[in-house]
C-alpha cells in the first residue's frame, strides 16, 4: 500500500492560476475522492500526482519519496484512467494492451494471464481480437480500465471515469474499484458527480482552485439524510413571502412564486410549523411532499458553507 503527500501544490498557465498551494495527505488503501466543477483544477491536479504535468511549486511524496527526483520509478507504481480512452483504433484490443503493457516493461507472459484475467473479468473476452475502432464506447472505456491495471499498480488514478460511460458499463467499472481498495490499492478519483463517488470514497475533497474542505464519507452520508420539502401553492405575496423567508432563511422558490423548496433540519422532521405558518398567512397550499437531495445540490451546499 502506497501513502501519497502533495506539499503546498501550486500551478499557473500563464496568468492562469489553476491550483494554489494544495496540502494534502491521502492514506495508504483509501479511496480519495476530488469533487468541483469543469475548470477548477482537478484534472491538473490528478495529472501533476501522476507526473504527467509539473507544477510550479511544491513536490509529491510516494512514502516520502520525492515524485520530481525519482519520476520513471514512481510511475512504475502508478496506474493512469485518463478522461478519454487514447486507444489506437487501427489496433484490436490486445494489441493495444500490449503496446501499453511494452512501454512498461512487462514480462509477456505476466501482461498475457492479466490480459485474459481483465478481459473475461469484464466482458471482453470474446472481443480482444477486434480492433478499437469496431468497439462501443463503454467497451473502449472497458479496456483503457485493463491498460491502467496492467502490472497491478500500487496506486490508481482516475479522471472522470463517469464523464461519458454509459451506466452497466460504468456500475462494473465502480464494483472493480471497490474491490481493488478492498485488496490495498490507493485510489484517487476525479469527478463533478457525488453520485458516482458515493460507497466509493473514504474521504472526499472539494476543490475550487484550493482545497476547500474535507469531508469523510459518514459526513457527506449525515448531510445527506436532511431531505428537502416541496410545496406546489398558489401565488405568493410578496409581503407573505418576505415572512416566509424571516421564518426559513433558505427558502427556495420558483419564478412564478407558485413553488417552494426548503431543507429540512433531518430524516423525518415535523414539517407542520412551516405548513401552518403559510395557511395562517392566507397562502393555499396544494400539495407537499419529501424528496431526498440530489448529490450535485449536496456539492454546491458544501462548498457555499466551506
Amino acid at each position: 500500500m502506497t501513502h501519497i503527500k502533495l506539499e503546498s501544490i501550486s500551478k499557473s498557465f500563464g496568468s492562469n492560476q489553476i491550483l494554489s498551494d494544495i496540502k494534502l495527505d491521502i492514506n495508504a488503501g483509501e479511496c480519495f475522492a476530488i469533487v468541483g466543477s469543469n475548470g477548477k483544477g482537478k484534472t491538473t491536479l490528478l495529472r501533476i500526482i501522476a507526473g504527467i504535468v509539473n507544477p510550479n511549486q511544491g513536490d509529491v511524496l510516494f512514502d516520502g519519496i520525492s515524485l520530481k527526483k525519482n519520476k520513471a520509478k514512481i510511475q512504475k507504481k502508478i496506474g493512469y484512467f485518463p478522461e478519454k480512452p487514447n486507444l489506437y483504433d487501427n489496433m484490436n484490443i490486445k494489441e493495444n494492451l500490449h503496446f501499453f503493457a511494452s512501454l512498461k516493461n512487462l514480462p509477456k507472459k505476466q501482461v498475457e494471464e492479466e490480459i485474459n484475467t481483465w478481459t473475461h473479468q469484464l466482458q471482453l473476452l470474446s472481443d480482444v481480437d477486434k480492433k478499437v475502432s469496431t468497439l462501443s464506447q463503454g467497451a473502449q472505456y472497458k479496456v483503457s480500465f485493463i491498460r491502467c491495471l496492467l502490472g497491478s499498480p500500487d496506486v490508481i488514478l482516475l479522471d472522470e471515469p463517469n464523464a461519458t460511460i454509459d451506466n452497466d458499463t460504468l456500475l462494473g467499472l465502480k464494483k472493480e474499484l471497490v474491490n481493488l481498495k478492498k485488496n490495498g490499492k490507493t485510489i484517487v478519483v476525479i469527478s463533478h458527480q457525488l453520485s458516482f463517488i458515493d460507497k466509493l470514497a473514504d474521504r472526499i475533497g472539494f476543490l475550487q482552485n484550493q482545497l476547500r474542505t474535507i469531508l469523510s464519507s459518514d459526513e457527506l452520508y449525515n448531510l445527506n439524510k436532511r431531505p428537502l420539502l416541496e410545496i406546489d401553492c398558489e401565488m405568493i405575496a410578496d409581503d407573505c413571502l418576505e415572512e416566509l423567508i424571516k421564518f426559513h432563511p433558505d427558502l427556495q422558490l420558483n419564478k412564478d412564486k407558485t413553488h417552494l423548496r426548503i431543507e429540512l433540519k433531518e430524516n423525518n422532521s415535523n414539517h407542520n410549523d412551516f405548513i401552518t405558518k403559510m395557511i395562517q398567512m392566507g397562502v393555499k397550499v396544494k400539495q407537499f411532499h419529501e424528496v431526498p437531495i440530489t448529490p450535485e445540490q449536496l456539492y454546491k451546499k458544501v462548498l457555499t458553507k466551506a
